[in-house]
């Protein structure tokens, strides 16, 4: 046989025994078990299922008396399944426990300062969102907008202000805080 030959049944060899190593790997009797999650995805004869279709697994892991597949929380402990803002995810395992919308915009902050080369402004403005569900969750507040100008050294920084943004503007907004 020639050496090319020789290599190319090789290679050959090679990569139909990687890809059998890669079905054994994700084959559902060595993924699934009696304490695995019914969705826990697997390959069941050369194909895609779960340890669910392979009747291997438990389909109550957090005992709440809810199936995983209708507990909106699979894997706590929750029987009442609460979820105050109505995504789907039970209230004690869901990171976000709120539905958020546009409340306001407006306009927090003028920040001056002076540099060794000139003095700067910069403008602020922020979006508060509140909670529309019934989670009672706190405010958010957003950073919108940020502008910010530069002026030459000749300038204070209240008229580097003041030439950018207005004299009102400047008064109003220099001494108010935003909430981000």
């Amino acid at each position: 046989m020639s050496k090319p030959l020789l290599l190319a049944v090789f290679l050959l060899l090679l990569l139909v025994s990687a890809a059998e190593a890669q079905f054994e790997e994700t084959d559902c009797f060595n993924i699934c078990s009696s304490t695995s999650l019914c969705s826990t995805w697997c390959m069941l004869d050369g194909n895609e299922a779960t340890c669910g279709d392979y009747e291997v697994c438990d389909p109550d892991p957090d005992g709440d008396g809810l199936y995983d597949s209708t507990d909106n929380c699979p894997l706590v402990y929750n029987p009442n399944q609460a979820d105050c803002d109505g995504d789907w995810i039970g209230d004690v395992c869901d990171s976000v426990n709120a539905t958020y919308s546009f409340a306001e915009g407006r306009n927090c902050w003028i920040r001056n300062r002076l540099h060794l080369w000139g003095s700067d402004t910069t403008w602020y403005s922020e979006i508060r969102y509140s909670d529309v569900s019934s989670c009672g969750s706190p405010d958010k507040w957003v950073k919108a907008l940020e502008i910010k100008k530069d002026c030459a050294f000749e300038y204070e920084p209240f008229d580097c202000c003041i030439s950018h943004f207005g004299s009102q503007n400047c008064t109003d907004y220099l001494f108010n805080t935003c909430h981000f």
